[in-house]
């Protein structure tokens, strides 16, 4: 196999692993925010809190997300960790529209993005590992 055609399904690899890692990322976000609405709905703490319950579901979204499309992987594993944040982003951005048609990402969609990014960024930078030294 030439240089070309190893680099090639390198890339490939990642990219269908940050596609796996957001739709992973989607479903911790929905699970949080469905234990989120079923806690304010029983009353535990009040409903003002569910945007905040709604970033943190982004940001462990984009985190494991992340730490899934990592597994395995090897390269830049900052760039992989915010790619697979931006899939997951997507994927919500795709959701929402396709169950509210009628959104406007500039109210809230600003601070889910940023939570995600945060996360992704933050499960390339645990997944890093150090170079090792070689001796001779």
């Amino acid at each position: 196999m030439g240089k070309e055609k190893r680099e090639q399904a390198h890339l490939m690899d990642a990219f269908l692993r940050m596609i796996l890692g957001g739709g992973l990322g989607l479903a911790v976000c929905l699970f949080l925010l469905g234990v989120g609405a079923l806690a304010a709905s029983k009353g535990w703490f009040p409903a003002t809190m569910l945007s905040r319950i709604c970033m943190a579901g982004c940001f462990l979204g984009g985190f494991f997300g992340g730490l899934l499309a990592l597994r395995g992987g090897q390269g830049k594993t900052l760039l992989v960790g915010l790619g697979t944040a931006i899939v997951f982003f997507l994927f919500l951005l795709v959701a929402g529209v396709i169950l509210y048609r009628d959104i406007s990402p500039l109210e809230t969609g600003w601070t889910l993005l940023v939570s995600a990014l945060i996360g992704g960024a933050l499960s390339g930078l645990v997944a890093a590992r150090p170079k090792r030294r070689k001796y001779s």
